[in-house]
């Protein structure tokens, strides 16, 4: 590793543009953004990534029927 030459052109990375989310109020918002973007992470199209995808959707549904959830 000692004559290993590293690249000179290396493009520097794009300032974020978006503003991230606001943190999660409940467990279930949490879990259900977490499950998401892990769904989208694997792919849609495995088979770990339509089930997190699923989770993320029935996650979902318990979020906006709890009592304590904003509205």
């Amino acid at each position: 590793m000692q004559n290993v030459k590293l690249p000179v052109n290396v493009p520097m990375p794009a300032e974020p543009t978006a503003t991230p989310p606001p943190p999660p109020k409940t467990l279930p918002h949490a879990l259900s953004r977490a499950a998401k973007a892990g769904a989208l992470n694997v792919g849609l199209e495995e088979r770990l990534g339509k089930t997190l995808n699923t989770y993320a959707d029935a996650m979902e549904r318990v979020r906006r029927k709890s009592p304590r959830a904003p509205r």
